[in-house]
């Protein structure tokens, strides 16, 4: 993107690959970091790089990029390397991973093992409970899904059975999705999702807006980021989700939290992104072919 710590750095030209994970820059969107089916990672913006070790996940924040290796350690690819501050986990298979939007102001990253240890580094607070099956990273806390699959956000406990927790990685905020596909919110706004009817199987949020996938894979995206539309507690006609073809539905998404960009990763595994933020990612202009 067009800022000081991009300008000057060379952006690939339009992909042809297929991605199977993805990671959007949640504070301005400098990176967008995308998880090929081949394992490796292809980043546009501030971290145009491309490691060459092969991973199953990637997380990107403003000032940091994390991973996670196909052998299950945690790699800190750029500016934050969790081995520095908790050397036991060179040999702990990590299972997920989270990062704040910025460091310092609103937090560092999470780290869960597969013996249900997590690490909430800005925090400083280690969980132990067995059986942690997600963990993310707010502001003040952390909200993660127990062995009874219920979600806890700061001890605030959330029945479940929940299959996914989502943080807008800033400001202590999160929302869930049960397994009856029903979203439920903590500190935030769901903007109108609660109530739905509908039953969605996966979201991405910031501290103003919703994107969320149905059971079908269609987008549905809610708040007043500009990169939904700035509409508050309706459906963007700008967003609303392709409709007609396999390939106009999707299998993940991520949004920023102020630069307007949503990015999704459809069933055919294509990467595609939208909003006024895909000014100065000349890979991204509407379609990513």
């Amino acid at each position: 993107l067009k800022s000081a710590q991009t300008e000057g750095i060379p952006q690939p030209p339009p992909s042809t690959e297929t991605y199977k994970g993805l990671s959007v820059g949640k504070y301005d969107s400098q990176s967008v970091c995308a998880l090929r089916t081949d394992g490796r990672i292809e980043c546009w913006g501030a971290w145009a790089r491309l490691p060459t070790a092969k991973y199953k996940k990637v997380a990107v924040g403003r000032d940091m990029l994390i991973a996670i290796s196909d052998a299950g350690r945690v790699d800190g690819l750029e500016n934050f390397n969790p081995l520095d501050y908790d050397p036991s986990l060179a040999s702990a298979t990590v299972v997920d991973i989270s990062v704040p939007w910025r460091r310092f102001s609103n937090g560092w990253p999470c780290v869960l093992t597969s013996t249900g240890r997590g690490t909430c580094f800005n925090q400083g607070e280690t969980v132990n409970e067995p059986g942690i099956k997600a963990l993310v990273n707010g502001r003040d806390g952390y909200c993660h899904i127990n062995a009874k699959d219920d979600m806890v956000c700061d001890g605030q406990l959330f029945p479940g059975p929940f299959a996914s927790v989502h943080a807008s990685n800033g400001h202590g905020t999160a929302c869930g999705v049960r397994k009856d596909g029903k979203i439920v919110c903590y500190n935030v706004s769901d903007q109108g999702f609660g109530a739905s009817k509908t039953s969605y199987k996966s979201l991405a949020l910031t501290q103003d807006a919703i994107c969320a996938l149905t059971i079908d894979g269609l987008r549905e995206c809610r708040g007043r980021n500009s990169a939904v539309g700035n509409q508050r507690g309706g459906v963007s006609n700008s967003l609303a989700a392709p409709e007609g073809t396999s390939a106009d539905r999707f299998a993940e998404v991520d949004i920023s939290n102020l630069r307007q960009l949503g990015c999704g990763i459809r069933t055919d595994g294509r990467l595609y992104c939208w909003g006024s933020g895909l000014q100065g990612f000349p890979h991204f202009e509407g379609d990513v072919k």
